[in-house]
């Protein structure tokens, strides 16, 4: 069984606080439960959940640690940050004209792994 939250994107922490609480019941706790924090609309923990609870079914030993809401959603700004940067580089570096047409760009851009990322 895994808790698995969502809307964290626009829920308090309260609500996050009071699940935790309900896994803490002694009648819970004896099944050391895990709780996934996730949000739909931001792509975060979705996977994580999925993940979580087919490791459970087949009984994995080092299961995968689910991140906080907070740490996770982090994470993949980061990691949208960094990719927005790379690839409005290349669009700087081989977009010259406004009026060329998108298929030969594009053409071009396919041989860069940051295009592809």
């Amino acid at each position: 069984m895994v808790l698995v939250t969502t809307k964290n994107d626009e829920a308090c922490e309260a609500y996050v606080k009071e699940a935790e609480k309900l896994l803490q019941r002694k009648e819970f706790r004896a099944l050391a439960i895990p709780i996934v924090e996730t949000s739909a609309h931001e792509n975060v923990n979705i996977d994580v959940a999925f993940l979580l609870l087919s490791q459970l079914i087949d009984k994995v030993k080092n299961r995968l640690r689910p991140l906080s809401y907070a740490e996770t959603s982090r994470n993949r700004k980061d990691m949208l940050d960094s990719v927005s940067d790379s690839f409005q580089s290349l669009i700087q570096s081989h977009v010259s004209d406004h009026r060329s047409t998108w298929t030969p760009i594009y053409r071009e851009l396919l041989k860069y792994p940051s295009f592809q990322r």
